[in-house]
């Protein structure tokens, strides 16, 4: 069912063949065509972007600016965890989180910090001058339930868009289907998503870096980290269901890096 609103950005996707609305799309994990799937998603998301762009309404309906925010956070996950090996290094580790976060946190590290550095070898900030040249836009949420196509493109929630980079879309896209510990090729996809989105090699190995970043190992880190500092104040951090959680994470890093071939990995002992 189309949502019809006044909200000049909302009319200025409608014009352009996007509306707001609500369905249920599915796919199954199963589905032997599922790499086809996802390759028509990932086409979609172009689409969706090359209408979106160049939307300027500062009047009307501002656009959160959220260009630069994801590298930022990523460098400030990257002190946090670090700091906090050193401090276990000094201190020994307290309980059973920290054991795992001092035999893994090392690679960890490392991969994040290697991926920071691909992304400004690279001409990032070249990058971030094309997002702004074009005022390119994001959905934020791109997976087959909050984005699809039938006769023109339905998004779930068109309010919520955002100016960012189009590859922090694809990077979110792809991370949701890691954490589905999908095993694919990964190189093959970001290809695609460049070669619709008519992206250079700059924003190939940019993507590559985003998605090789563990994003997921240093969000739980970081929230294992501001919890016991507060820990004082509130008790409700469960030691044993933050350990849980970055085992999985960890074991499901390996199953799909390790063996996909996008990043270099330790063995995994857990």
């Amino acid at each position: 069912m189309t949502v019809i609103s006044k909200n000049p950005f909302l009319t200025y996707m409608e014009r352009q063949g996007v509306v707001e609305g609500e369905f249920k799309g599915k796919v199954s994990l199963k589905d032997p065509d599922l790499e086809k799937e996802i390759i028509n998603q990932l086409y979609i998301i172009s689409e969706f972007h090359k209408k979106a762009m160049g939307y300027n309404d500062y009047i009307g309906h501002r656009l959160e600016d959220k260009r630069g925010r994801t590298i930022e956070q990523y460098k400030v996950y990257i002190k946090r965890v670090k700091r906090k090996i050193n401090d276990i290094m000094h201190n020994s580790p307290q309980n059973d989180f920290e054991e795992l976060l001092l035999g893994y946190g090392k690679d960890y590290l490392n991969r994040a910090e290697k991926s920071i550095k691909n992304i400004y070898d690279i001409g990032y900030l070249e990058i971030m001058k094309r997002s702004m040249d074009r005022n390119e836009i994001c959905l934020g949420n791109t997976y087959f339930n909050s984005l699809r196509k039938i006769k023109f493109i339905e998004a779930l929630n068109l309010e919520k868009c955002f100016y960012d980079l189009v590859e922090i879309d694809a990077a979110t896209f792809f991370r949701k289907l890691m954490k589905k510990n999908l095993k694919l090729d990964y190189k093959k996809l970001v290809d695609k998503f460049c070669e619709f989105e008519d992206l250079d090699d700059r924003s190939n190995v940019f993507l590559q870096s985003l998605i090789a970043y563990p994003t997921e190992f240093m969000k739980c880190c970081n929230k294992y980290i501001t919890s016991t500092k507060y820990m004082m104040y509130d008790n409700r951090l469960n030691i044993n269901k933050s350990k849980d959680k970055l085992k999985k994470i960890i074991r499901c890093d390996y199953n799909i890096l390790c063996e996909g071939g996008v990043e270099n990995f330790t063995e995994c002992k857990i």
